[in-house]
């Protein structure tokens, strides 16, 4: 029997005579609470501790987050949640974004809101106004904040017919929120009040403005109403908050480390990639030290993926129309694609994946099961559609580079075939210092969105089953998710954070079960008879673009030597000693050193600081002494310092460094 937590007041009759109705609320663990009916949420919280009540923000009544202050009204399953939840956080910070709303309206009348939710790290408030929100205005907001924050006003839920709302709202003159309740079905509508502010909500929020603490509105920039290029441009303030000023430190101090991790600011120090305007949003144009790291982390994969029978092919980088309706990405991927071009009568499609033109090279290239597995890799561009406001860097981009392979097995392969790949991997993963990534196996959801999902469903189900059969192999330990799985197929998905603590795929390894049969490919199995063959897409390192971003992210841009850029750059004192610093230059280049030479007009400790923002591993620095005694004095980015050594010993230890990839 369940544990019950009992009334203290029971024997408070209702003044007919009858005893109080109670109800029961079923904890998380199993426990039940008993209450009286019409009682709060924060009253049943009191009863199950003091503290809790103290900290709680919100609670769920079989499953509905809803306001401490909302009456409990029959038998529920019932949670309470923390600061320390991810409901909790939502709350407080979306109750935030209503205050910075409040103290905007009191600042500035004739601001209109639209709308302020909460984000994953924080909240934003969209604002229509006739100028340009200033830093100084920010801080005026802050302090507003603060201010009427220390009253402590109560919070409170209305609920009126939308009607009234919309006539409410026409009188404030805020078209933003009547077009909101204009295309609202609900007959009834809930706005929360704090103070002299109102605003349309669903909620729930905090039940003061007392609870929010400590407060940091952090940045300004554009956005459309709704997120609509043809919309007016609103001004979007975001900001954050804490329960204390402690904490709120903390964050910050971590957004600090975040920027001076961020790979954006990295690469442009490191003169790796930039965006261009006029070339387009989300299309990375690589310098040359970003196409040398490219070309060295391909040519680096492409020999441990030959080590493991990988054969590289490539594909153009377009194709008809049809060869996108065999695959199925045509219609189940072209919100993804680009328009077609029209050439001399036919659509061409820039290709979104490199698979439909794998399948055609396999077509050409097996007739028996002998010949399986068979493995097609390709650093292949490919370019999808991604919305203006998902694009980040080179992590999220609309043209990038895969690390791709498809590799197509017999039926009673594929187990193995994914063993191969989940443990090349992690040696790989291991060899980069890749950590805290982890394993989702992502699957098809028929029940709430079969329309993604064509094909028998078995199938899936069994190719699900190999996937997991092939995590318990390699022992690692994995989640399972719904409605993430490709078109074609589960997949296993390795997740990593960045910086910014979002999470993204950076490799994954996916069963095709349907494209193979579409496109008519086959084999002669061991009974001469035509078979399907099962295809593994997989991506070790995902995109170059996306991987080279986490490197960036991890390391700081210090590269291991051998995949540094540029290795070693040379800086003579002055100009009187150029011609010297030229002849090392030269021998280093002639040994295969990736070398640059500094001889600019800057100062030297100018120049030292360049090469440290470009994150140089060595530094080569030659004047009077070095010239006079046919030596060189290094310096490593770590800011060692070393004098009087023989550039033949300094390339013998450059080459022995870059050997073992240390």
């Amino acid at each position: 029997m369940p544990r019950t937590f009992t009334l203290r007041h029971l024997n408070h009759s209702l003044p007919n005579g009858s005893m109080p109705e109670t109800i029961h609320l079923i904890l998380p663990d199993g426990k039940q609470l008993q209450v009286v009916k019409g009682q709060m949420v924060v009253e049943a919280v009191q009863k199950i501790g003091a503290r809790l009540a103290k900290d709680a923000i919100a609670a769920s009544l079989n499953g509905v987050l809803v306001d401490l202050t909302k009456k409990i009204e029959k038998d529920a399953k019932f949670k309470v949640f923390t600061f320390a939840s991810n409901e909790g956080k939502e709350t407080y910070w979306h109750s935030t974004s209503h205050l910075m709303a409040y103290a905007i309206q009191e600042l500035f009348p004739s601001a209109k809101i639209t709308i302020g939710p909460a984000i994953e790290e924080g909240f934003y408030y969209d604002i229509d106004f006739e100028r340009s929100f200033t830093p100084g205005d920010l801080q005026k907001i802050e302090e507003k904040m603060k201010e009427l924050a220390k009253k402590d006003f109560p919070v409170k839920r209305i609920e009126m017919k939308r009607e009234e709302a919309i006539r409410y709202f026409e009188k404030q003159k805020n078209p933003y929120k009547v077009e909101i309740l204009s295309e609202l079905e609900d007959k009834i509508v809930s706005l929360y009040e704090e103070g002299n502010f109102t605003d349309l909500c669903t909620g729930p929020h905090v039940t003061s403005t007392g609870k929010i603490g400590a407060i940091k509105l952090l940045r300004i920039s554009g956005a459309y109403w709704r997120g609509d290029a043809k919309n007016k441009q609103l001004q979007r303030i975001y900001g954050i908050s804490f329960q204390t000023q402690k904490e709120l430190d903390e964050h910050l101090k971590m957004l600090e480390e975040r920027e001076a991790r961020d790979h954006r600011k990295i690469g442009k120090e490191m003169k790796i990639f930039t965006f261009n305007e006029d070339v387009g949003m989300g299309l990375p144009l690589w310098l040359p030290n970003g196409e040398q790291l490219l070309h060295t982390l391909q040519e680096f994969m492409r020999k441990e993926e030959e080590k493991e029978g990988y054969r590289y092919v490539r594909t153009p980088h377009i194709a008809k129309e049809n060869v996108f309706r065999q695959t199925g990405h045509i219609p189940y991927y072209k919100d993804s694609m680009y328009a077609p071009i029209e050439i001399e009568g036919e659509n061409y499609y820039l290709k979104p994946m490199n698979c439909p033109h794998h399948h055609k090279i396999f077509a050409e290239m097996v007739q028996s099961y002998k010949q399986l597995p068979l493995r097609l890799a390709e650093a292949g561009t490919v370019y999808r559609f991604e919305l203006s406001g998902t694009m980040y860097g080179i992590i999220r981009a609309r043209g990038f580079t895969q690390n791709d392979s498809h590799n197509y097995c017999t039926p009673t392969q594929v187990e193995d075939e994914v063993v191969s790949v989940l443990q090349m991997n992690m040696r790989l993963y291991e060899f980069f210092g890749v950590k805290n990534y982890w394993f989702r196996l992502s699957l098809p959801d028929f029940e709430g969105h079969p329309e993604k999902y064509s094909g028998d469903e078995k199938r899936w189900m069994d190719a699900a089953e190999s996937l997991r059969n092939a995590m318990k192999r390699i022992g690692k330990e994995y989640v399972e998710t719904r409605d993430e799985a490709a078109f074609y197929g589960p997949k296993i998905d390795i997740q990593a954070r960045n910086i910014k603590g979002k999470e993204d795929t950076i490799a994954t390894v996916q069963v095709d079960i349907m494209v193979p049969k579409r496109m008519g490919l086959s084999y002669i199995d061991e009974n001469d008879k035509p078979a399907i063959p099962t295809c593994v897409h997989r991506a070790i390192l995902g995109s170059y673009e996306r991987f080279i971003a986490f490197l960036l992210e991890q390391t700081m841009g210090k590269f291991p030597l051998w995949l540094s850029p540029v290795q070693v750059k040379v800086l003579p004192l002055s100009e009187k000693f150029r011609a010297y610093g030229e002849k090392v230059f030269s021998e280093l280049k002639q040994n295969g050193i990736r070398t640059e030479l500094d001889s600019t007009d800057q100062t030297l400790n100018y120049r030292i600081r360049n090469a440290q923002l470009e994150k140089v591993p060595y530094m080569v620095i030659v004047g009077g002494k070095e010239e006079e005694a046919k030596t060189i004095s290094i310096r490593t980015r770590e800011e060692k310092q070393e004098n009087g050594l023989k550039l033949s010993d300094f390339i013998s230890r450059l080459e022995t460094e870059i050997e073992n990839k240390e």
